[in-house]
């Protein structure tokens, strides 16, 4: 499993070609209030900016199964993943 923010397709793409195994890609989107407020209950926040600015990038463009976790906890937001797998 690999998580992070990928600003440019072309980061997605690349990683995705050289896997030499099965893969799936899951984009967690949130609203930018959410954001904020999820960075603000970090222990170490980045600040409204910093949320303003990575949600700027990061809600560009949406990748493989689109997930909003808008009122989820994490629980929920796993579920809805495995939902999205195959079954076999």
């Amino acid at each position: 499993m690999f998580d992070g923010n990928f600003y440019h397709k072309e980061q997605i793409n690349d990683l995705i070609k050289n896997l030499n195994f099965k893969n799936f890609v899951f984009t967690l989107t949130a609203d930018l209030k959410t954001c904020i407020k999820r960075d603000k209950e970090r222990k170490n926040s980045y600040g409204k900016e910093a949320a303003c600015a990575v949600y700027k990038l990061v809600s560009a463009f949406d990748y493989g199964f689109v997930i909003n976790t808008n009122n989820k906890n994490s629980e929920q937001v796993v579920n809805e993943i495995i939902k999205q797998l195959p079954k076999n």
